[in-house]
């Protein structure tokens, strides 16, 4: 057993020997990669504007909306006109048949940050993705005086689209 033992480190130290001995030797750079990609996921709650008799004075109501990045990068939320008839960002249309009641969204309280895709001077909601959910509040005003109104449930369906 001692002379395999023997044997072992002596092969062992001229095959080293060996590769150290050499004369020349030739490298080459390995790189080493990833690429960390964002998951986001969007989530639009209703927008209630309750039940009225009259639009005397405006009306205003909010809602949220939920933005999850699995990373860390920048992101926009921007809102369609929606799809009632003729809408613009400034004046999206709630609808009932052909009869519409006149609304808007905005990025903040006091109503002057439209909501839209950040063209046309409306505002697109950004944020940097966090790993966790962020919660952005959009403040929706139904516009007064706008006159006697058929009886029934006005709707509109606004997409938020999320860019990242």
């Amino acid at each position: 057993m001692p002379h395999v033992l023997a044997r072992l480190i002596v092969v062992t130290a001229a095959s080293t020997a060996a590769f150290v001995a050499c004369a020349e030797s030739a490298s080459a750079p390995m790189t080493a990669r990833i690429e960390i990609e964002n998951a986001c996921t969007v989530a639009a709650r209703d927008l209630d504007f309750g039940i009225r008799s009259s639009l005397s004075q405006p009306v205003d109501a909010a809602t949220t909306v939920e933005v999850a990045c699995t990373n860390i990068g920048a992101f926009s939320l921007g809102f369609d006109r929606g799809t009632g008839p003729n809408a613009r960002a400034e004046s999206r249309k709630l609808s009932n048949g052909i009869d519409t009641v006149n609304y808007s969204l905005y990025a903040d309280p006091g109503y002057s940050a439209v909501l839209g895709d950040a063209s046309d001077g409306t505002t697109a909601m950004t944020g940097t993705g966090s790993g966790s959910t962020q919660t952005f509040t959009v403040f929706g005003r139904v516009f007064a005086g706008q006159g006697a109104k058929t009886v029934g449930v006005y709707t509109d369906t606004v997409t938020a689209t999320l860019g990242y």
